[in-house]
């Protein structure tokens, strides 16, 4: 899936997980550019030892999505039962600032829900995987 997402300027891929559709990094962007602003949510999976952004939203908003993609000109396909895309989109400028923007958040709610989780208060992530002790 990642692999997709490198150098992808202007489709948005969505992949369904059990009952949820999963939008990540560019295809995150261009989905909260051109379809709707859902929250971005960010999670350092094991298998990819690195931060990744993502908008997830339920199976059934999936004809609202498509409505609002046909209605500003965009074709919703779908590739098979876990893999759909949304085509037609602008190229997809400054990802970078996009991502840097989003990032400040998401990583204050990824921290959040560590927390919840029961770790330590005086333990946050910070970037690049690492642990930092707060004084």
């Amino acid at each position: 899936m990642l692999e997709i997402e490198t150098g992808n300027t202007k489709i948005i891929h969505m992949y369904l997980r059990r009952a949820h559709y999963h939008v990540f990094e560019q295809s995150a962007s261009l989905f909260q550019q051109y379809i709707a602003k859902y929250k971005v949510v960010l999670t350092v999976p094991k298998n990819v030892g690195r931060e990744v952004l993502f908008i997830g939203f339920g199976m059934n908003l999936l004809e609202k999505v498509k409505g609002i993609a046909e209605k500003q000109g965009y074709t919703l396909k779908v590739l098979d039962k876990t893999h759909v895309v949304i085509e037609d989109l602008p190229v997809l400028e400054n990802f970078a600032e996009w991502r840097r923007k989003v990032m400040v958040s998401a990583e204050f709610d990824y921290n959040k829900r560590l927390l919840q989780k029961g770790l330590p208060n005086n333990i946050i992530t910070t970037k690049k995987r690492s642990l930092s002790i707060l004084p």
